[in-house]
């Protein structure tokens, strides 16, 4: 195998970085971090702990979070949507030869404890840095606020609806 082809192959290993510093490790020197407790009462090291970076970030805990929440109304009265941003840690692949490292999605009542049944919004956004995950969180933050968005029939199940934010 050509030095090209091993870089090529290695394009694709899976990365974590620190939401801190921006160091970058391969899984394997990943597994290698301190390990630290999630929160006190965590008895389980293989499945409740967090690794630490060098530079003290610690993985799971202290990534970076957006969360904004809007009512809107619908025919069937006000329902809370959350726009919610994340730093991945894990790298998420890579879009156009592009590592992708944030993410926005929205949930129609908040997260799984808040779900609204009845309506589904599959809308998944991706992005390289954090600025641009900023600035479209933001963009779709304030497309709901202004009213551009619309409910529909979701095409795979007859009691359901899709909120569809427009761009328009």
């Amino acid at each position: 195998m050509t030095n090209d082809q091993k870089l090529e192959k290695m394009r694709y290993l899976p990365k974590w970085k620190c939401g801190n510093c921006g160091k970058e490790y391969t899984l394997e020197n990943f597994l290698r971090l301190t390990i630290v407790k999630m929160v006190e009462s965590d008895t389980d090291q293989q499945n409740e702990h967090g690794f630490v970076c060098d530079c003290g970030y610690r993985f799971f805990l202290d990534t970076l979070r957006i969360h904004d929440t809007i009512d809107i109304k619908t025919d069937r009265g006000y329902v809370t949507i959350l726009v919610s941003t994340a730093f991945l840690e894990l790298n998420h692949g890579n879009r156009d030869g592009k590592d992708v490292w944030f993410e926005t999605m929205v949930f129609a009542g908040g997260f799984e404890d808040e779900e609204v049944e009845w309506l589904k919004c599959d809308l998944v956004h991706r992005y390289e840095t954090k600025k641009e995950a900023i600035k479209d969180h933001d963009k779709i933050f304030n497309l709901l606020k202004m009213g551009k968005f619309k409910i529909e029939d979701y095409p795979y199940d007859e009691h359901k609806k899709v909120l569809i934010i427009c761009d328009e």
